[in-house]
């Protein structure tokens, strides 16, 4: 499993290429290695639909969590 700041790194350095999955409101990229892999991640693009989805549902927060370190 990769860190959000390890994917930067690789869009940043042209190793992988962000993507957009429109239906979901995420952004993703596939690995080079083989099986590839989708890593589908947040970025500012996709935290701004899921806040103004909370929003109009009047829920009173959000939470969020990060399984970076749980392998």
């Amino acid at each position: 499993m990769k860190g959000y700041y390890e994917i930067c790194e690789k869009i940043q350095q042209n190793y992988m290429e962000e993507k957009w999955l429109k239906s979901q409101k995420v952004s993703y990229v596939l690995t080079n290695s083989f099986p590839t892999e989708s890593i589908m991640f947040e970025n500012a693009k996709s935290l701004k639909y899921k806040i103004n989805f909370a929003k109009s549902l009047d829920l009173a927060g959000v939470s969020a969590v990060s399984y970076t370190h749980l392998t």
